[in-house]
C-alpha cells in the first residue's frame, strides 16, 4: 500500500502541525537506486491558498529563506507550486530537524526541575549557549547582502517556538514567515504590528520601523526564559503585555536576581527600551554569552545540549525512533499538564509560559474593542495628515504636499471610520463568545454570558447527501426531503438516506449520528441503467436493506439490486480489483474504517472496489463519517473540512 500523498517530486507522510497560514508535514523525498531522504513540507493552508495576500506572504518567506545558508537556520531545500482541483498549492520542502522546539524544551526542564525542588528550567550554560547559536543565526541573517547591498533582514519572531533544538544538541532558527528585508515589494504599514504579542520589542509593540535590534530584544526574552522557566511578559491579556513593551516596561524586575549576575546583566541590556542602549549587533551579543561561558567549570556545545536534550525528553525520543518527528510539533497541553501547578490560586508558570502569545487564545473583550478604536484613530489621523499645508524635512524646509478635496477626505474618513467601528463591534462579540463556560448550566444547557449554546444543547447531527452526478431526489425516513446536494440537520440515530434519479438505478444508505454535532457525508455515484434495465427500473421506488447490515447493501459478491429489489445480473469485476483513495482532511485525523485504523490524513489508500465507510477522528472534533466509492483503477479524491 502506497502511503503518503504526492506533491511535487514529495510524498506527504503524516502531518505533524499547523500554523495560521500554512500546516506542517513530514514527507519523503525518493530518487533511483533506492535514494531517500526524509524531509518537512510547509504547505499554505487550503481556504488561504486563494488569498493574494497570504500567497505573497508565502513567497517572500521562499525567497527570503532560499538566500540564507547557515548551520544555526533550518535550511530551505525547494520551493514549489502545484496545480489541484482548488487551485493552486503553494509549498516548500525544509530540513527535518528530529527534536523539540525551546519552548518544549524549557517546559520539559521545568517539570523536572519542579519534581526535585529545584528553581529554574535550563542550566544557565546550555541557556547561554543555545542563545549563542541563535545569535550566529541572527548575525548571518542581519549582515546578509543582496545584490552587493545590504539585505536589511530582520526576523520579528524570535521567540522559543521558533528555537529548534536537535536529539544531537543542533540549534535552528526557523519560520522567517514574517522576516522583512529591505528588498521585500511589501512595507509594513505604520502603527501594524506583526509578531506574538508577549514577544514584541518597544518600537516593534508601537508599530515602528524595526531594525536588527528588535531581534536581539527577543534573544534577551528567549535568554530570560530559558533559564526561569516563566513568562516575562504576563500571558494571560495579550494587549497588556504589549503595552508594557510599548511603554519600555519590564515587569518583575527583581527576578532576575534569580539569574547568573552576569547573565542577568547581558539580558537586562538586550532588553533596553532604546535599541541604541541595546548590543550594536548579533556578534556583539554572542561574545558577551561567550565570555560568560569561559567563566563556568560546566561543558556546553552541541554534544552537551544533544545529551541535555535527550535526558529531560525521553518520551519525545522514544518517539522519534518509532517514527521521525519534527521539532516544534510537542502539543503544549501535554506539556502545561507535566509541568504541574505554580502558587496556589495563581496561574502555573508552565502554563503561563505556555501561552504566552505562542498560539491561539481568546481575545479579552475589552482589549478587543479597545485595540479596534485604537487602529481606527491611527488611520483617522494618518488620513488626516495630507490636510497640512506642507511638511517639514529636519533641516526645516517645507515640501508641499498634495491634499485631496475637503469632500473626499471627509467620505474616505468617514467610510474608514464605519468600517472600523464595524470591526470594533466584531471583535467585541467575537471576544464575549470566546468566554463559553464548558459547564453546563442547571437545565442541562451549556450557556454563553446567559445565552443558551443552541449546537451544544440539541442533540443534533448534521446529514449532507451528493451524488454523481447532481440532482437526485433524496427520500430521507420514507419522506421526500429535496435533491442532491442535500444537508439537513437531524436528531441524533439512524436515518434511512434512499436517492434516485430517472435512468440510474437508485441507490440506498443508512446515516448514523452518534455524538451532537456530529457531521455524517454520504457520496453517492449512480450507476446509469442499461435501456434493458431502464425499462424495468421505478426511479421512484427504494430498496430493501441487505440482510447483510450496512456493509453489505445490495453489493454483497459484486452484485447490485434493481428497483424492485430483486437481483439483477452480476457485475464483472476482476478479482482483486482495487482503487486509490487520496485524502486530506482540515485538521488532520486518524482515518479508520470500522475499527481498523488505516492511517492519518493526508493519506493515499489502495482500496478493493466498492463502498468503503470510513470515520475521520479528530482532536477536539467529534467523529466524521464518510461513505465512499471506489472504482476499479481510478483516483477517488476526498477533502473534508471537520
Amino acid at each position: 500500500m502506497a502511503v503518503g500523498i504526492p506533491l511535487g517530486p514529495y510524498r506527504l507522510i503524516r502531518r505533524l502541525a499547523a500554523g495560521g497560514m500554512a500546516e506542517i508535514f513530514l514527507a519523503r523525498q525518493e530518487g533511483p537506486d533506492g535514494f531517500e531522504r526524509e524531509l518537512v513540507v510547509k504547505r499554505i493552508l487550503p481556504h488561504l491558498a486563494a488569498d493574494p495576500e497570504f500567497t505573497r506572504m508565502f513567497r517572500d518567506e521562499a525567497k527570503l529563506a532560499a538566500r540564507l545558508s547557515h548551520p544555526n537556520i533550518v535550511h530551505v531545500y525547494d520551493f514549489g507550486a502545484e496545480a489541484d482541483l482548488d487551485g493552486v498549492t503553494l509549498y516548500l520542502a525544509m530540513e527535518l530537524v528530529r527534536g523539540v522546539d525551546l519552548r518544549a524544551l524549557i517546559l520539559r526542564a521545568r517539570a523536572a526541575n519542579a519534581r526535585e525542588g529545584i528553581d529554574g528550567a535550563i542550566p544557565p550554560h546550555h541557556a547561554a549557549k543555545i542563545a549563542s547559536y541563535v545569535c550566529e543565526a541572527l548575525a548571518h541573517a542581519h549582515m546578509l547582502r543582496i545584490d552587493g547591498a545590504p539585505a536589511g533582514i530582520v526576523h520579528r519572531d524570535v521567540t522559543p517556538s521558533n528555537v529548534l533544538v536537535s536529539f544531537d544538541g543542533a540549534v535552528k532558527l526557523a519560520d522567517f514567515g514574517i522576516a522583512k528585508a529591505a528588498t521585500t515589494t511589501e512595507r509594513t504599514a505604520h502603527g501594524v504590528v506583526k509578531g506574538k504579542h508577549s514577544y514584541l520589542s518597544p518600537e516593534q509593540a508601537r508599530g515602528e520601523e524595526l531594525d536588527a535590534t528588535s531581534d536581539l530584544f527577543n534573544v534577551g526574552i528567549l535568554l530570560f526564559e530559558s533559564i526561569l522557566g516563566e513568562a516575562l511578559f504576563p500571558p494571560n491579556g495579550t494587549l497588556s503585555a504589549r503595552k508594557l513593551s510599548a511603554r519600555g516596561e519590564i515587569p518583575g524586575r527583581e527576578r532576575f536576581r534569580r539569574m547568573p549576575e552576569e547573565l542577568a546583566r547581558i539580558a537586562t541590556r538586550a532588553l533596553a527600551a532604546r535599541p541604541e542602549d541595546r548590543y550594536e549587533h548579533a556578534l556583539s551579543l554572542r561574545g558577551h554569552l561567550e565570555h560568560y561561558l569561559r567563566t563556568v567549570d560546566a561543558a556546553t556545545g552541541t554534544v552537551e545540549i544533544g545529551e541535555f536534550v535527550r535526558a529531560t525528553c525521553p518520551e519525545e525520543l522514544f518517539e522519534d525512533a518509532i517514527g521521525p518527528r519534527a521539532a516544534g510539533t510537542v502539543a503544549t497541553r501535554a506539556l502545561t499538564a507535566e509541568a504541574g501547578a505554580g502558587e496556589p490560586g495563581g496561574e502555573p508558570e508552565a502554563d503561563a509560559l505556555a501561552s504566552s502569545g505562542e498560539g491561539t487564545s481568546a481575545i479579552d473583550a475589552d482589549e478587543a474593542l479597545e485595540s479596534a478604536l485604537s487602529m481606527a484613530k491611527t488611520m483617522v489621523q494618518a488620513d488626516a495628515e495630507p490636510a497640512l499645508a506642507g511638511r517639514h524635512t529636519p533641516a526645516g524646509e517645507a515640501t508641499p504636499v498634495l491634499s485631496p478635496a475637503p469632500s473626499a477626505k471627509r467620505g474616505r474618513l468617514a467610510a474608514a471610520v464605519a468600517l472600523l467601528v464595524a470591526l470594533a463591534i466584531g471583535l467585541f462579540w467575537i471576544a464575549r463568545a470566546s468566554r463559553v463556560s464548558d459547564e453546563a448550566s442547571p437545565t442541562g444547557e451549556a450557556t454563553v454570558e446567559g445565552t443558551p449554546r443552541l449546537a451544544a444543547a440539541r442533540r443534533t447531527g448534521v446529514v449532507r447527501v451528493s451524488t454523481d452526478p447532481p440532482g437526485a431526489s433524496v427520500v430521507l425516513d420514507d419522506v421526500t426531503s429535496g435533491v442532491t446536494p442535500f444537508e439537513r440537520e437531524l436528531p441524533l440515530g439512524a436515518h434511512r438516506v434512499e436517492v434516485s434519479l430517472a435512468g440510474f438505478a437508485p441507490e440506498r444508505e443508512l446515516a448514523r449520528l452518534e455524538e451532537p454535532g456530529e457531521r455524517v457525508s454520504l457520496s453517492f455515484s449512480l450507476r446509469a441503467l442499461a435501456a434493458s434495465e431502464d425499462g424495468l427500473s421505478d426511479a421512484g421506488a427504494s430498496r430493501p436493506a441487505s440482510p447483510h447490515g450496512e456493509a453489505g447493501r445490495g453489493r454483497e459478491a459484486g452484485s447490485h439490486r434493481d428497483a424492485r429489489g430483486g437481483a439483477s445480473a452480476r457485475v464483472a469485476r476482476p478479482a482483486g480489483a482495487t482503487g486509490t483513495l487520496r485524502v486530506t482532511t482540515t485538521p488532520w485525523s486518524n482515518v479508520y474504517e470500522g475499527s481498523r485504523l488505516l492511517g492519518q490524513t493526508p493519506i493515499q489508500l489502495e482500496l478493493s472496489v466498492g463502498r468503503h465507510a470510513l470515520t475521520f477522528r479528530a482532536e477536539a472534533r467529534p467523529p466524521h463519517r464518510e461513505s465512499v466509492e471506489i472504482r476499479a483503477g481510478e483516483v477517488t479524491r476526498l477533502r473534508l473540512v471537520l
